[in-house]
C-alpha cells in the first residue's frame, strides 16, 4: 500500500468489489450491499470472520469481526 493513491485492477469477477466491501464492513460493521449477514456467508457455511489491519496515527490497528448465525456479532480491536 502507498500512502497516496492505490488502485485495484483485474478482470470482472476477480474480487475487487469484495475487497472494498470487506474494508467497508470492518469500518462500519455491515456490508454496503447486503442488509443481512446471512447473505454474506459462503455456501453451506454458518459463520464468517473478517480481519484487517489499518494504520492510524502511526500505529497499526487490527480489527476483527466474527459472525455466527443466530449469535450476536463480535468485534475486536488490537493495537
Amino acid at each position: 500500500m502507498h500512502p497516496g493513491i492505490n488502485a485495484f485492477t483485474g478482470l470482472n469477477g476477480m474480487g475487487k468489489t469484495n475487497i472494498l466491501d470487506a474494508v467497508y464492513y470492518l469500518c462500519l460493521g455491515k456490508s454496503f450491499f447486503n442488509a443481512s449477514d446471512k447473505h454474506i456467508y459462503m455456501n453451506e457455511k454458518d459463520a464468517f470472520r473478517i480481519s484487517g489491519t489499518f494504520e492510524q496515527e502511526g500505529y497499526d490497528e487490527t480489527v476483527t469481526i466474527k459472525s455466527i448465525a443466530g449469535q450476536k456479532k463480535r468485534n475486536q480491536h488490537f493495537r
